[in-house]
């Protein structure tokens, strides 16, 4: 997912492929028409007691019983559907809704939407893990919010207006007369909602002013100096 969907919450269709109860054998695994039977090895115990003897004397232990592989029944005669498995692989739809504030590794769980029970038991979780991807100039310490603003010298002097990016659009940001390099500017309440508890206000967005030369800036950065540039310039007119 992006990282403004992160941000910002979103609700996204995810297909998944897992297995369900067959519907010809009604998760019996046997052929319409008939019907498992008791393990005649175990006694439908599904295990099965081996005796040892040594020399030191005789010792039991409970193994799982090869007939029936545990499940106490044997099917003569398997479903042509699901080849006695009981369930089969299916893929469906399911909408995801992401709360605002997520992000990489936390897992949203879609209680019910796992794979079915069988023998009338209930359906497992669904646990849905979520990447994010980065943003292009802000960077994320978990509520907070980090974005280097490059200036030029004149800009740092005289201040004035600016826009910047912010993680909710653009926004205007108001640099002070005589900023310094490396001088930090908050911008209260613009960073990122806690997911844990969304009614406690938001972090914030922490702008690093870095006075430079365009010119000796990386293409990425260069970029964006240029929009916010052109955006100072029709402010401070």
């Amino acid at each position: 997912m992006t990282f403004d969907e992160a941000i910002n919450g979103t609700e996204k269709d995810i297909e998944i492929r897992r297995p369900e109860i067959c519907a010809v054998c009604h998760g019996t695994g046997a052929k319409r028409g008939t019907k498992p039977i008791r393990c005649s090895v175990c006694d439908g115990a599904g295990e099965v007691r081996r005796i040892h003897n040594s020399a030191i004397g005789s010792f039991s232990n409970l193994i799982t019983c090869e007939n029936c592989e545990g499940t106490g029944e044997f099917i003569p005669e398997k479903c042509l559907e699901c080849n006695g498995e009981k369930r089969i692989f299916q893929r469906k739809t399911l909408r995801v809704k992401i709360p605002a504030g997520v992000d990489n590794d936390v897992q949203i769980r879609l209680s019910g939407e796992g794979a079915p029970g069988l023998n009338g038991n209930q359906n497992g979780n669904l646990y849905v893990v979520l990447s994010v991807q980065e943003h292009q100039f802000l960077v994320r310490e978990e509520k907070n919010l980090f974005y280097e603003l490059p200036v030029i010298p004149e800009q740092a002097k005289n201040g004035g207006k600016i826009e910047i990016p912010t993680a909710y659009g653009w926004g205007t940001l108001r640099i002070p007369p005589n900023t310094k390099h490396g001088d930090k500017i908050k911008l209260k309440g613009m960073g990122v909602k806690d997911v844990r508890n969304p009614n406690e206000n938001p972090g914030d967005q922490i702008v690093q002013i870095i006075v430079t030369d365009p010119d000796a800036l990386p293409e990425k950065s260069k970029y964006l100096f240029n929009m916010t540039n052109k955006s100072f310039r029709r402010s401070n007119r």
